[in-house]
């Protein structure tokens, strides 16, 4: 009896038909991550305490503006899962500022630390990894046609 349940968790432990769906569903999460950070700063704070925020580190307005738009645009190329394995790195520029600014405050989330911060960051580059799974668009192959030549 137990040998049979082992033969299904293994069988169970290495299919990868369901891997594509798998990493979707993280690129999802992903997506649910960057809208709920975009609406904080431009729907809930508004964009003047956005730009004070932004002020208060250091930067110039242009800088929350610039962050807002990238962030908008990103939720939109990973919801269709496009130019995935180069966004996500790209994403960084804009996360690992943000962990550095948490992270005085500690580890701990609940004491506003940087732990989330730092998980969407290994979360980015997982993602990067993994590709965009299932569900993209996929855009069409620029790739040049080379014809095979006969000598």
């Amino acid at each position: 009896m137990i040998r049979k349940v082992l033969g299904v968790l293994e069988h169970f432990d290495r299919d990868e038909k369901m891997t594509a769906s798998g990493v979707f569903m993280l690129r999802m999460t992903l997506v649910a991550i960057w809208i709920a950070h975009f609406w904080f700063k431009v729907g809930y704070r508004g964009m003047p305490a956005t730009m004070k925020f932004f002020g208060s580190l250091g930067y110039p307005d242009w800088f929350a503006w610039a962050d807002v738009i990238a962030e908008a645009v990103a939720i939109v190329m990973l919801a269709c899962g496009i130019y995935v394995r180069t966004l996500c790195p790209l994403l960084l520029i804009i996360l690992v500022p943000a962990t550095v600014v948490w992270i005085p405050k500690g580890f701990y989330f609940v004491n506003s630390g940087y732990e989330f911060m730092l998980t969407w960051c290994v979360l980015q580059v997982v993602q990067t990894l993994l590709g965009p799974g299932a569900f993209c668009l996929r855009l069409p192959d620029r790739r040049p046609e080379f014809a095979a030549t006969a000598d």
